[in-house]
């Protein structure tokens, strides 16, 4: 894990006014099929080589693994995704919602037997995976995202 410090990237650009200065990190995260790993065996390969090349060097790869990225800086976070996904593999989240409660960051974990990859809201119907959004509502309700 890193630290607070150095989790911080550098400015892209000196503000003009006290919106530029303002915090760009989001209240949740409601992720669906996450990538959490670059490594090896963790992800699609046509997925990894996409986006990181062929031969990623090692600090690239841990650049792109956001679990060993994860501070209690981070927001509550909603994971739901499905074990039948042939495109991300679900036991990489383990590793993330591990970092997370390590750091004392709020997680739910969702992992519905049938859903495939990408699954969505017409792609679900009568399959327990059409739950999801309502499990992300009361999970948002249960954090006063709703009042």
């Amino acid at each position: 894990m890193r630290d607070s410090a150095s989790a911080r990237r550098p400015t892209d650009y000196e503000p003009v006014d006290e919106t530029d200065t303002a915090s760009a990190r989001p209240d949740i995260l409601a992720l669906v099929d996450p990538v959490i790993s670059m490594e090896e065996g963790s992800i699609h390969p046509q997925s990894r080589e996409e986006l990181i090349g062929t031969t990623p060097d090692d600090a690239t790869l841990d650049a792109h693994s956001i679990y060993k990225l994860v501070t209690a800086e981070m927001p509550p976070t909603f994971i739901f995704e499905a074990n039948d996904d042939d495109a991300v593999i679900p036991e990489s989240t383990f590793r993330f919602v591990a970092a997370l409660k390590e750091v004392g960051v709020p997680v739910e974990l969702h992992q519905f037997e049938q859903g495939g990859h990408g699954f969505s809201l017409r792609m679900v119907r009568d399959m327990p995976t059409e739950a999801w959004p309502e499990l992300l509502v009361e999970w948002l309700g249960s954090k006063g995202m709703l009042d």
